[in-house]
């Protein structure tokens, strides 16, 4: 996908979409691995990036039981993704925060976090939180998509938009 020297933003979204999978196919410790990977590469830059490796760190120590380390990476990806990150992303951010929140036994934050989720929702598009938007071709390739097609079988390809 990349040529042998991948600028790192292009590397840290690779990492993400890799981690985002891992979480959702049971591998948490490679999840964990790859988000700490991206936000290595992303450092400062890029918070939007920064709130998806947030956000797969997230789900990954929800899928291991850590509800501490779970809780504070879904507030960290929330704070990114709701200034910088796209308006669904954001909302399924809150929405993964809110189960964590209920599994955990903190009905009151996480109806709390899912009334924010659909305030967020119900926002006409104009007061949405700014987006990473299009790439810098003009459009966001959704990279799931891309590794999706590499998988063997229906089950490995991820839901598509």
């Amino acid at each position: 996908l990349f040529a042998i020297h991948a600028e790192p933003h292009d590397l840290a979204s690779l990492r993400n979409e890799q981690a985002q999978r891992a979480a959702r196919t049971g591998r948490l410790d490679d999840a964990v691995a790859r988000a700490r990977e991206a936000l290595d590469l992303l450092g400062d830059l890029n918070p939007a990036e920064q709130g998806t490796a947030w956000w797969a760190l997230g789900e990954a120590f929800t899928g291991k039981g850590d509800v501490a380390a779970a809780d504070e990476a879904f507030r960290r990806a929330i704070d990114l993704a709701a200034e910088h990150g796209a308006r669904r992303d954001c909302t399924e951010a809150y929405r993964a925060w809110a189960k964590l929140l209920r599994a955990a036994g903190r009905e009151s934050e996480a109806l709390d976090v899912l009334e924010r989720a659909a305030e967020l929702a119900s926002r006409p598009a104009a007061e949405a939180p700014a987006s990473a938007g299009p790439g810098r071709w003009g459009f966001r390739f959704p990279m799931s998509r891309a590794l999706g097609a590499l998988c063997g079988s229906e089950e490995d390809r991820p839901c598509v938009e």
